[in-house]
């Protein structure tokens, strides 16, 4: 996201898109109304009468962001082969996070900073959904003789789902970290597929 503000945009979708965007990189005690109100484009009352304050926008925020997940997640069959599930896994990610990448970022700070947040019982399903869903189709696919690693899911599943994380924000944070990732190259679906599952699907 380049910008809070963008054509066709909203009030209030500027004001929720520059609030996961704010929170992502500055976190929940670096962020300001203030920050929110610049970035977004418009005035402080708008934020206080669309969101009430500042932790019912963060509260908003994060119950949006596991909508997106459910809805995305909720036809995934972790009984399917697992080329299909992996497949059908990454095209799950990019349907919940392609339009607001920063969200993936601000899992991330959720993921490894906890107390910095407001705590609600939707962050841990965020956390918990696309692991366990892994977890599960791994060890299916394991019963099935379909996989030959000798990692097990618990290990499987956090490289997969933090290689998809970085991936997804690498963008945002080239200039930070000077990472040579072109703004115009962005890893396919499948390609993303082929990767995860090239190590540990027999031939």
């Amino acid at each position: 996201m380049a910008g809070a503000k963008r054509t066709g945009d909203s009030v209030r979708d500027r004001m929720f898109r520059a609030a996961i965007e704010l929170f992502a990189k500055k976190g929940y005690p670096g962020t300001t109304i203030r920050d929110i109100v610049q970035k977004a484009d418009v005035t402080q009352p708008m934020v206080y009468y669309y969101f009430g304050n500042k932790e019912q926008l963060f509260i908003t925020c994060i119950r949006e962001i596991n909508r997106r997940i459910n809805a995305a997640y909720e036809n995934l069959d972790p009984e399917k082969p697992f080329k299909s599930f992996m497949r059908d896994f990454m095209k799950a990610n990019s349907d919940a996070f392609d339009e607001i990448p920063e969200a993936m970022f601000l899992i991330a700070r959720l993921a490894f900073s906890p107390d910095e947040f407001p705590e609600i019982p939707e962050m841990k399903e965020i956390i918990r959904k696309p692991l366990l869903t892994l977890m599960k189709a791994f060890d299916n696919a394991k019963k099935r003789a379909e996989i030959t690693t000798k990692i097990s899911s618990w290990q499987f599943a956090p490289m997969v789902f933090g290689g998809f994380a970085f991936t997804a924000i690498s963008e945002h944070l080239r200039d930070r970290f000077e990472i040579p990732v072109s703004r115009r190259t962005k890893p396919k679906t499948e390609d993303l597929a082929k990767v995860f599952i090239e190590g540990v699907v027999k031939k």
